[in-house]
């Protein structure tokens, strides 16, 4: 199953999301599989920043309009990935995304702001029924909560 999450991501034109200044599309694909692949709980903390940095400003605490894509790899790596080093890895991702990331469209003319930052939350959040199942994800589970709460 992994290859074709693989073939996947090597088939999306990430160039479609330019607009943003700092967005590189040519390390989009490359930061994605490498998540995909992380088996070395070493190379956790580089493999997420790197996703970070590749679909947004990590910095800044943005994401990218590539996220419209990105955001379902990154899902199917937290729920579908061969080893948990990966999940976990992917999970995290989600978190800081969920919690502290919004949207920067530069240029990009695809959306707006509102709707990708509604789309990232709502794919997140429907993520909460299987979140509730896996006592690790206490965190991400009280973000969502307390977010639709409000």
């Amino acid at each position: 199953m992994e290859e074709s999450i693989i073939d996947k991501i090597n088939h999306i034109d990430w160039s479609k999301y330019s607009g943003v200044e700092y967005y590189e599309p040519k390390d989009v694909a490359k930061s994605l599989i490498d998540l995909i692949l992380l088996n070395d709980a070493k190379q956790a903390e580089k493999v997420g920043n790197n996703i970070l940095s590749t679909v947004g400003n990590n910095h800044a605490g943005t994401y990218y309009p590539a996220m419209i894509e990105a955001i379902d790899v990154i899902i199917y790596a937290a729920l579908n990935a061969k080893n948990s080093v990966s999940s976990r890895c992917a999970f995290a991702i989600l978190e800081d995304i969920y919690a502290s990331f919004e949207a920067e469209m530069g240029n990009y003319s695809g959306s707006t702001d509102t709707e990708l930052d509604n789309l990232v939350s709502e794919k997140i959040e429907a993520l909460l029924p299987i979140l509730q199942k896996i006592p690790q994800q206490n965190d991400l589970v009280d973000l969502i909560v307390g977010r639709k709460a409000l």
